[in-house]
């Protein structure tokens, strides 16, 4: 990363960042492997808390499609796999103010999971909340795991992918880059990767954000970041790390400059490596 990036505080939390789980498309969870598959991130994320009896908030907002359903999905799980409390947020904060139980439930939590949706609305939402401002603080100070699911995940980034308008979808007309939540600095994260051609549009943004890195996250898999630079892959696919390499000074950021790494189950990087 960036000289600028390693002189910034060190966070003491953990991020967990899933791509799209097999298990959401199953809400009765009728499927044994789509929710096998679930259960392998939610057991690692049960496992970073470090609390034998975790208190976990999960976080929606008015972008994802059922956020109850989504809600029950999720704590049906985590309960049957751990020993844990699971509660659900999910409102449209005044930036100014948030009533005061909320704040005491994040003061309290071992994890924060947010949910899949609309990765600009959850943005919209909670951004300059004072919910998320303490969770903010709580990542950088303290043991808390920060979980985000899809565009739960794409929002954790400071650049933030989405479109203009639906009907574009994955077309690269319509793209925009705007600013995330923030907890994992100089990083753009995309997720469903390698499906809907994502990769030119991963390569687009980091044509304009050359000192940036990217990350493309497979479904069923997750990437684990300690200390806001290490990182670990679990799950049943890979993450796709890519910068726009070394050049000359005088030559322009092109797509047909990136570096690429392929991260599989297991497999531990740097990201102070691949600056």
């Amino acid at each position: 990363m960036s000289s600028k990036q390693s002189t910034e505080p060190v966070p003491v939390g953990t991020l967990l960042l899933i791509g799209k789980l097999s298990g959401q498309d199953d809400l009765a969870l009728k499927t044994t492997e789509a929710s096998a598959r679930m259960n392998v991130i939610l057991k690692c994320f049960i496992k970073l808390t470090g609390v034998r009896k975790p208190v976990i908030e999960v976080i929606t907002s008015t972008g994802s499609a059922d956020p109850v359903a989504f809600y029950w999905q999720i704590t049906k799980n985590l309960e049957k796999i751990g020993n844990c409390t699971v509660n659900h947020i999910h409102a449209f904060l005044k930036q100014d103010h948030c009533p005061d139980d909320l704040l005491t439930r994040i003061s309290r939590a071992d994890g924060i999971f947010f949910a899949d949706g609309d990765q600009l609305k959850i943005c919209r939402t909670y951004a300059r909340s004072q919910l998320f401002s303490l969770i903010r603080h709580r990542y950088m100070n303290e043991r808390l795991v920060v979980a985000g699911l899809n565009a739960g995940a794409m929002a954790l980034s400071t650049l933030l992918i989405y479109y203009d308008s639906p009907a574009y979808d994955d077309a690269l007309s319509g793209l925009k880059v705007t600013t995330g939540l923030k907890l994992l600095g100089n990083v753009c994260i995309d997720t469903r990767f390698p499906w809907r051609g994502r990769i030119e549009r991963m390569a687009t943004v980091l044509a304009d954000n050359p000192k940036a890195i990217g990350l493309s996250i497979h479904k069923d898999t997750a990437l684990i970041i300690k200390s806001g630079t290490e990182a670990t892959t679990v799950g049943y696919g890979a993450v796709v790390i890519t910068n726009t390499g070394k050049r000359n000074a005088h030559e322009p950021a092109f797509k047909k400059y990136l570096q690429v790494l392929l991260l599989l189950d297991g497999e531990t990087y740097s990201f102070r490596q691949f600056a």
